[in-house]
């Protein structure tokens, strides 16, 4: 089961219930993040962006234990983490 929204201007939130393995969470936060950067023809010009990501694993444990308020403050660490120079725009937080 998926779930996808936006949460701001430029925010979007994609929850992913049954992944939980770090390897193929990876392999699909790099596929977003490359499909997002992949440059654009507008106007005649050629336009780049780029993306962070930040990903939250929640254990089987914890899933009634985690409100989505905090959640989304996890996500937000991520977000930051990914952020900096040396993360490649990718940050993952383990709960």
């Amino acid at each position: 089961m998926r779930y996808s929204g936006a949460l701001g201007g430029d925010e979007f939130l994609i929850l992913l219930p049954d992944l939980t393995d770090d390897h193929r969470l990876t392999q699909l936060g790099q596929a977003i993040i490359s499909g997002i950067e992949a440059p654009v023809m507008f106007d005649g010009h050629m336009c780049h962006v780029s993306a962070s990501l930040g990903v939250v694993i929640r254990s089987d444990n914890m899933l009634s234990d985690v409100d989505s308020d905090d959640l989304l403050v996890q996500v937000d660490h991520a977000v930051y983490a990914a952020k900096t120079p040396v993360a490649v725009a990718f940050g993952l937080r383990q709960l």
